[in-house]
């Protein structure tokens, strides 16, 4: 009997103990996601805004914002110029902010167009027309 009931009580120690893992694992994974989504917030809100600096300053105008290689070192990210808003994604979240200005890219197509990574691009504004290089 006695040898019976340290088998059940060590059963019940792995069953809670599972739980207890299951529920950390669930939550550490949920945790882990909030920097990479506040770290592309912030890098889109920054173009978002300085789209707007340099388009509301007008001709000549221009800013520089640098562009990591990943996110929190690992992560990958694209960010898409689309008229009227930038569209910001990584593999684990995207956000869309509207600017108030129509954008082209050096070529002088419009958009949609990637914004390079990894490179300190420009914000120009070229005779009203906000340019990135």
């Amino acid at each position: 009997m006695r040898g019976q009931s340290g088998v059940e009580f060590m059963l019940g120690v792995i069953v809670v103990l599972s739980f207890v893992l299951a529920f950390y694992v669930a939550t550490f994974s949920k945790i882990s996601a909030v920097p990479d989504r506040l770290q592309i917030e912030q890098l889109c809100e920054e173009v978002a805004v300085k789209i707007g600096i340099v388009d509301q300053y007008g001709d000549g105008f221009s800013q520089n914002v640098t562009m990591p290689d990943k996110l929190q070192g690992t992560v990958n990210y694209n960010i898409m110029v689309d008229t009227y808003a930038l569209v910001c994604q990584s593999t684990q979240s995207a956000i869309r902010p509207h600017t108030a200005t129509s954008i082209r890219n050096a070529t002088g197509s419009g958009p949609p167009f990637m914004m390079p990574v990894n490179k300190t691009v420009s914000i120009t504004n070229r005779a009203g027309t906000v340019v990135i290089t």
